[in-house]
């Protein structure tokens, strides 16, 4: 499964534009099919993305398919627009929002792409981006959070960071580790590269940066977050 909003942000950008106000990032794709006919009961498995242009369907179908779709738990309608369909209707994108359906506009990229695209970022396994890490830090990271506290061992892990126990750190928080894996490899490089005195560790879907309060640590908000627009990044208070 990969959540809507990482599929669309794996596109070239400006590519796939939302039309409705849904958080993308709770809704998770299965497949992604090019819409046959309107009859989505017949076809339609749960969590399904469906690519469309809406052509060959009058106001009333365009209607029945989005509230159909909404019904049977597909994960969003991505609506070609092209020289018979130049702009979304806005019915159907008022509709969408009521039925807490994402309507995506697509524009100026082809079906085989994202449907591409998402084999792509399904086929990554995730012990590949586990291993970008050192399982120790999960370890540590998941004692910290837990509040079970730290082993001796986990003491000497910090430390050969140059961190401590008796260090005042913080805890940078990427809300969605489901990124592609030469996206973490740079974004591990440019904390890397910025602030020696950090530990990093994925932890479930969490992307968890440890670091020293005593840094500079808003360096990582002005510089690193910077190359990385698209994120949203989460600043603890002081965890010890």
């Amino acid at each position: 499964m990969i959540a809507l909003f990482d599929l669309i942000r794996a596109l070239p950008e400006k590519s796939c534009l939302p039309q409705t106000d849904a958080d993308l990032t709770n809704y998770q794709v299965s497949e992604v099919m090019v819409m046959a006919t309107p009859d989505v009961k017949e076809w339609l498995i749960p969590g399904e993305l469906v690519l469309t242009s809406l052509f060959g369907l009058n106001a009333n179908q365009q209607v029945k398919l989005i509230t159909q779709l909404s019904q049977f738990g597909a994960a969003g309608l991505m609506i070609k627009t092209n020289s018979y369909l130049k702009e979304i209707p806005k019915r159907l994108t008022s509709l969408g929002q009521k039925l807490g359906l994402p309507i995506i506009k697509i524009q100026a990229i082809t079906y085989r792409k994202i449907i591409d695209c998402f084999q792509h970022l399904k086929s990554e396994p995730i012990h590949l981006k586990e291993s970008l890490f050192d399982p120790k830090a999960a370890h540590l990271l998941t004692n910290l959070l837990s509040g079970r506290g730290i082993t001796k061992d986990q003491e000497v892990y910090l430390s050969n960071r140059h961190l401590t126990i008796t260090t005042k750190l913080r805890l940078v928080t990427l809300l969605s580790s489901r990124q592609p894996v030469k996206k973490l490899q740079k974004l591990i490089l440019a904390v890397q590269n910025r602030l020696p005195e950090v530990v990093m560790g994925l932890r479930g879907q969490y992307l968890y940066i440890l670091v020293a309060d005593r840094l500079d640590w808003r360096s990582l908000l002005n510089e690193v977050v910077a190359e990385f627009s698209h994120e949203t990044f989460l600043i603890s208070g002081q965890m010890i």
